[in-house]
């Protein structure tokens, strides 16, 4: 029970290496349950090293992926994903990458593979791309640019239907408009004065 009177959170975890074939479990161990799996999960790889040797091929998820647990993984063979926020992969995302160095994989996929040396580790990265994944990405970014632009348009149009007495308010309104908007700018080109006669 908790002596915190919080039952909503993990008291404990069980931290478990199993076998690709079958999942078999093949060590496990009590943790702490505010331990981060990955610190955790690294340091029990080692601990089964220590106990077996078998040649194995490790696989765990991006919170693993570190400097620090890739050198502590010296002598394994690896499988991880890379995470997105990596200043490395997010380069390699944003670059455009030439069509031949893509290579066919299951129907619908394709990947391209990448050396990298990151943590003083050299390994393989493999990118894979889905065209379906993204045909829905661009399906989703045509969305967004659509709700954009009628955005932008009712912004101008109630700009544009609005008087001010000076240039400088004009100016004023139109950069305030201009900051609301994140995917466009708007320009000033000018402005049309109007004379208005008052009756005494």
């Amino acid at each position: 029970y908790s002596r915190d009177h919080r039952p909503d959170l993990k008291q404990w975890v069980m931290n478990l290496i199993c076998a690709d074939t079958g999942g078999i479990p093949l060590l496990f161990a009590p943790g702490d349950g505010n331990q981060s799996d990955q610190e955790a999960l690294v340091l029990l790889l080692a601990r089964y090293r220590q106990s077996l040797e078998l040649g194995e091929v490790v696989v765990l998820d991006g919170a693993s992926y570190s400097q620090e647990n890739l050198g502590a993984l010296r002598g394994f063979s690896w499988v991880m994903r890379v995470p997105a926020t990596l200043k490395e992969a997010k380069v390699l995302l944003r670059e455009e990458l030439p069509q031949e160095a893509w290579r066919p994989l299951l129907p619908g996929y394709r990947g391209l593979e990448v050396e990298s040396e990151y943590g003083g580790v050299r390994q393989r990265w493999l990118l894979v791309e889905s065209q379906e994944r993204a045909r829905m990405e661009e399906a989703s970014l045509q969305q967004r640019i659509a709700r954009a632009e009628g955005e932008a348009r009712k912004v101008l149009g109630r700009l544009t239907a609005r008087t001010f007495a000076c240039e400088a308010d004009a100016r004023r309104a139109l950069s305030e408009a201009s900051g609301r908007l994140p995917l466009h700018r708007l320009v000033y080109l000018g402005v049309q004065e109007e004379r208005q006669w008052e009756r005494v």
